[in-house]
């Protein structure tokens, strides 16, 4: 029955459509979307990983993490792979992390790290934070447009964030999330002076760092998490 199965397959897609197929119902993409400002603009994909099938919105299919777009746009771009445990955008310079607007889903990878750090056209990801990281440092630093409600993410695995909110516009409802097993706070809301929200009913431990957590933010005094 299975042979007959992928014959019948075979006979209705070409190779290329096939390996779509396949990959749609095994395992599901990173998707996000890109805006394009110029003519032939070159983007990089902060990830690591291998096998990685890269499928952009005209078609064009890579296994680079390089790809260059020919005209200006909007532009959804799928990606597969094996093994990408970050993405991370700090690794990139300044410049090549603008064209970044939306993160529509993370798929079934099991990333560990997540960092959009410059990203200043960033302005949604995904409602629900996957359960495999445990790294969010600098996830919003020095982002620019990003101020989406993030009130209902799973913290509880989360060790590091660290410049979180660094330099950002970000203010928004955060005072349920779970800190329990956070070691590293430094920098957190550095310089985030739009950030003026009540996170008081966070317990923090003497042994987590904190270093310039809240140098230059915009919280009250009133506002800020209780030090045990």
């Amino acid at each position: 029955m299975l042979n007959h199965l992928k014959q019948e397959l075979l006979e209705m897609l070409n190779e290329k459509e096939l390996y779509k197929f396949i990959y749609a119902y095994h395992e599901a993409p990173i998707i996000m979307i890109y805006d394009i400002k110029y003519d032939n603009q070159t983007i990089r994909l902060p990830i690591d990983g291998n096998n990685h099938r890269i499928i952009f919105e005209n078609d064009v299919e890579e296994t680079e993490l390089t790809h260059t777009f020919k005209n200006k746009g909007e532009y959804k771009i799928t990606i597969y792979g094996d093994n990408i445990t970050y993405i991370n955008y700090g690794k990139l310079p300044f410049w090549e992390c603008f064209y970044l607007k939306e993160v529509v889903s993370y798929g079934t990878s099991k990333l560990n790290k997540i960092s959009f750090k410059r990203c200043i056209s960033l302005t949604k990801v995904p409602d629900e934070l996957i359960e495999t990281v445990d790294d969010i440092s600098e996830m919003f630093s020095e982002t620019k447009n990003f101020n989406q409600d993030i009130t209902n993410w799973n913290t509880k695995n989360i060790i590091n964030m660290s410049g979180m909110f660094e330099k950002s516009i970000f203010n928004q409802y955060i005072s349920n999330w779970d800190i329990e097993n956070v070691k590293d706070m430094s920098y957190m809301f550095y310089n985030a002076n739009e950030f003026t929200q009540n996170i008081s009913q966070w317990i923090i431990k003497t042994d987590i760092n904190t270093k310039n957590m809240f140098v230059g933010a915009g919280i009250s005094e009133e506002n800020k998490p209780i030090l045990k």
